[in-house]
């Protein structure tokens, strides 16, 4: 595996595979303009929009060995950034927890450890408001 990671060709991704991580991208960068002008006129119904999106996206992952669809699942985790400002605080608590539970600090990329830095971040400032 070792071996796999370093000698990885990012040119030899499968296609469906990059397909879904663009299409993920693509509505996120939808959604987040359609939340932030909600955000003005209903913020209850964006901050819903913005759980469920997180909801689906963070769904909870069977605990087996991992595989290379369960890799992509956790990329397209990252491409969540741009909705975590919208939802709801205790949303972004159990998604952060999730995150920790199915992935210790210690065992986890930098990007899954910038985004629950992050998920922190807008935790603790929800609170002091």
């Amino acid at each position: 595996m070792f071996e796999r990671w370093f000698y990885l060709d990012p040119n030899a991704i499968k296609p469906l595979h990059k397909e879904f991580l663009d299409e993920v991208k693509r509505l996120v960068a939808e959604l987040a303009p359609v939340l932030e002008r909600m955000e003005g006129s209903d913020p209850e119904a964006c901050r819903d929009h913005a759980a469920r999106a997180l909801g689906i996206m963070f769904a909870p992952k069977p605990s087996k060995q991992k595989t290379d669809a369960d890799r992509y699942l956790a990329i397209a985790e990252y491409e969540s950034v741009p909705l975590f400002s919208f939802a709801p605080r205790d949303d972004l608590t159990r998604v952060r927890d999730g995150l920790l539970k199915r992935t210790p600090r210690r065992f986890m990329f930098p990007k899954q450890l910038e985004m629950v830095k992050l998920l922190e971040k807008i935790i603790s400032e929800a609170v002091a408001e």
